[in-house]
């Protein structure tokens, strides 16, 4: 088994759930009440820092906090699983009582030691999906390129992915890990892990843009079509999504700053 393996298999508190916000805002309430539902407590990074002024301008300010708290995490040679979402357009629509078995169990049939979300459009720089081929001849799935709204991995990868490349505060987050991505696809680590890949099947994480009738609510004791060997991991009727494309219930929404369809999933979520 490899050292990242023995990490998967420890404790609950070996998996770390971070977001970031300058600010309180409705949306991020929604998102940690659904961490409290799971018993988790979200880190909140950046509130209250006025670099980050307004939409566009100074999304390196993420880069520098998450860096930040990682290298504090770190400090003592510890390496938890870290699970990074923004703040205002995202959801956390696991089944209670299931979220670090699920992460831990997707994560791994992944073979990827940093996964990002994927969605179906080449943004901001549509001029980049010609840059995507290799990928995107081999998956079916729409949803083939980078969104940094979402991701997971080890923080000491993740690190060593931000420090193996300069940023400042006006640098755009999204442009930053698909030039990173881009640069490591289909390289492997010394693990003989992917360095970084994409969640095309939308498993872990979905992105919403482009995509909401991909999505449909349901009941988790109506589940069929996935391998479950314990129904009883579903413990309350809350709603959980099916992705109708690719045949798996993401664990995270992620909405792109739409906060209408956010909102109408959200209700389906608590009623």
């Amino acid at each position: 088994m490899s050292k990242l393996s023995n990490i998967l298999h420890d404790q609950d508190e070996c998996i770390h759930f971070i977001t970031l916000a300058t600010k309180s805002h409705p949306s991020l309430d929604k998102l940690c009440e659904m961490y409290q539902e799971h018993g988790i407590t979200v880190t909140i990074l950046g509130m209250g820092d006025s670099r980050l002024q307004r939409w566009g301008h100074g999304f390196g300010v993420k880069l520098d906090l998450v860096q930040n708290h990682l290298e504090q995490l770190t400090k003592h040679n510890k390496n938890p699983l870290i699970v990074f979402t923004d703040a205002f357009d995202v959801l956390l629509v696991a089944n209670i009582g299931s979220l670090h078995a699920d992460l831990r169990e997707r994560y791994n049939k992944m073979q990827s030691t940093v996964v990002f979300s994927a969605e179906k459009n080449c943004a901001p720089d549509k001029d980049r999906e010609h840059e995507y081929p290799l990928i995107s001849s081999l998956v079916s799935s729409p949803y083939k390129f980078l969104n940094s709204g979402t991701y997971m991995g080890p923080a000491k990868s993740i690190l060593e992915l931000i420090h193996s490349l300069p940023y400042n505060i006006q640098t755009d987050d999204q442009r930053y890990w698909t030039t990173l991505y881009l640069k490591h696809v289909n390289k492997l680590d010394n693990d003989g892990r992917l360095i970084m890949s994409l969640d095309t099947n939308a498993s872990i994480f979905m992105c919403m843009h482009a995509s909401e009738y991909d999505v449909t609510p349901v009941l988790p004791p109506s589940i069929k079509g996935e391998n479950i060997s314990n129904t009883s991991r579903f413990k309350r009727q809350r709603c959980i999504f099916y992705n109708n494309i690719t045949k798996t219930y993401p664990l995270y929404l992620h909405f792109n700053g739409n906060k209408r369809p956010l909102n109408w999933f959200y209700k389906q979520w608590k009623q």
